[in-house]
């Protein structure tokens, strides 16, 4: 038996390497939809016919039962995909014409392959490990050309960083094959995610696939990208002894993974009706299916637009995109919902699930691919912070007004940190229920949203970059006037801005920082009807 483990290289920058949410969406499709399953299937028809496809879908299935194949999926999720075959031969085979489909249908797609020989059932775990070993050196080994030769002489893509070779009808323009394949893909994609998540769409919502169109005022264009990664699934996925077991916690973590996606949807629609709904006033503005010309699907006409739309949902990770004032307050709700299912382990226990996120506050035409970038690194910032405290959940933002250079650490640096060495942000808050300091965080903004006229409050982001005299001369200003700072406990931060974090070491001196900061700038990005929920 002939194993083979194959993987996806960089599927974010596939995905996010386009400018346009359209690209960003196809791609996305053909890696959920096309790369696993009908690319595979065709590629395993081709070389070894009698071949078993879905099997793995059941957990109940004993693997025993797919012995008399040719060629079988032991499992398929997260952007990478296991099958075993009778002999080595038609392994290679299937490798040789899989691999030259996708160079042919989706150039700029990265693939790397592991292989493992004599692989023995009765040591999964073992020969897993052996065969994830192989895959890792062949990544680090082989880095071939998936795209395209550029020569020096023809012109640039306008949505890619490729060379202008067809011509594409739906944008009237030249562009590589590459985006014309991902543009292609995404009118399937919208109509696969209106009948998947049909029942929460009610017949009176739809998905966009235009960025400009996720209900943002055009005073206030932001976006939001949000990317939430599961803690520790990976090694519970490592951790698995038996096929199936694999395979049983493969279809639990997808299931709740559309369960989960499924109740952010229908909660956001939630928000936009009833009494309550956030409107203009808020800086909302729904769209309506149907106002542009590129609305080409008779069925949506006259429904509203929602403002978030899912770009990736494998496993326990979750991209998408929303109204910037969305952003945070959704990465809240989808953490919940993850906290509050369970998965059952092989041993029968259950465990409770968590998870980290980062959210990318950004113009709604940032580039695509930077912004994406740096919700990957806040999702890390706050996995890092979640590692002193067992099973918890947290999440990190970051919010651009202007535009950022640079690394999540230059841009603290650069435009979070005092001159003497102080921090303006905090990295992460905690979001479950057992601790929520994002609790807190909005409690303040509350209170001094009612407490505070505006223009105090844009003066008091400014003094925080000033020197230490200058700001104990707000703080008595302000007090005279009977404006207090909201309180934390434990600390007099209220009346010196500034508050010690335990165990950090900037120089050999204790890192200060202020809270004051987050409060001011997620204030114009977290709707204050929101609040409370």
């Amino acid at each position: 038996m002939t194993a083979v483990i194959i993987d996806t290289v960089s599927i974010q920058q596939y995905v996010f390497n386009g400018n346009k949410l359209k690209e960003n969406i196809g791609a996305s499709y053909i890696i959920e939809e096309l790369l696993y399953k009908e690319v595979m299937d065709e590629a395993l028809k081709q070389v070894a016919g009698n071949s078993i496809f879905h099997a793995w879908e059941n957990c109940e299935t004993p693997p025993s039962h797919e012995y008399n194949f040719n060629a079988r999926k032991v499992y398929v999720g997260g952007g990478n995909a296991m099958l075993l075959f009778q002999d080595t031969e038609t392994a290679k085979n299937f490798i040789k014409a899989y691999s030259k489909t996708i160079l042919e249908k989706f150039p700029g797609l990265r693939m790397a392959f592991g292989v493992k020989n004599d692989f023995n059932e009765k040591e999964f775990k073992a020969e897993k490990g052996k065969l994830a070993q192989a895959l890792i050196q062949n990544k680090a080994l082989y880095n071939l050309n998936v795209s395209p030769i550029k020569h020096g002489i023809v012109d640039d893509c306008p949505l890619a960083n490729e060379a202008k070779e067809v011509f594409n009808d739906s944008t009237q323009q030249w562009i590589s094959i590459a985006s014309k394949v991902k543009i292609e893909k995404a009118e399937i994609s919208q109509e696969n995610l209106a009948i998947n998540f049909k029942s929460e769409l009610k017949g009176g919502y739809i998905f966009t696939d235009e960025i400009d169109r996720l209900g943002q005022t055009q005073e206030k264009g932001y976006v939001a990208i949000v990317h939430v990664d599961g803690n520790g699934i990976g090694k519970k996925f490592m951790e698995c002894e038996w096929l199936k077991d694999l395979r049983c916690l493969s279809k639990q973590v997808n299931g709740i993974a559309n369960r989960v996606m499924k109740m952010l949807i229908d909660y956001t629609i939630s928000l936009f009706e009833g009494e309550d709904a956030l409107g203009k006033d808020e800086g909302f503005e729904l769209n309506t299916y149907g106002d542009n010309k590129s609305d080409w699907k008779k069925e949506w006409q006259g429904r509203k637009i929602l403002p978030i739309r899912p770009l990736i949902t494998a496993g326990d990770d979750f991209t998408f995109i929303c109204h910037g004032k969305l952003g945070v307050h959704l990465a809240e709700k989808l953490i919940a919902f993850l906290n509050a299912e369970k998965i059952t382990l092989p041993n029968g226990t259950e465990e409770g699930l968590s998870a980290c996120g980062g959210v990318a506050i950004v113009k709604t035409h940032y580039p695509f691919y930077k912004a994406y970038q740096l919700a990957e690194e806040l999702t890390r910032q706050a996995k890092e912070v979640s590692r002193d405290t067992e099973k918890s959940s947290w999440l990190s933002y970051l919010i651009s007004a202007g535009g950022f250079a640079g690394s999540l650490n230059d841009i603290e640096h650069q435009q979070y940190t005092t001159p003497d060495k102080k921090r303006l942000r905090m990295k992460a808050y905690r979001v479950d229920k057992q601790a929520s300091t994002i609790k807190i965080l909005k409690d303040r903004i509350k209170e001094i949203t009612n407490k505070w006229p505006n223009n105090k409050i844009m003066e008091l982001r400014s003094m925080l970059k000033e020197s230490k005299a200058q700001q104990d001369l707000f703080i008595t200003e302000t007090r005279a006037r009977g404006l207090y700072l909201p309180k934390y406990e434990n600390t007099d931060v209220d009346t010196t801005l500034w508050q010690r974090i335990d165990n950090e070491k900037n120089d050999g001196k204790e890192v200060k920082i202020t809270p004051y900061y987050d409060i001011i700038e997620l204030k114009d990005f977290y709707p204050f009807k929101l609040l409370n929920k």
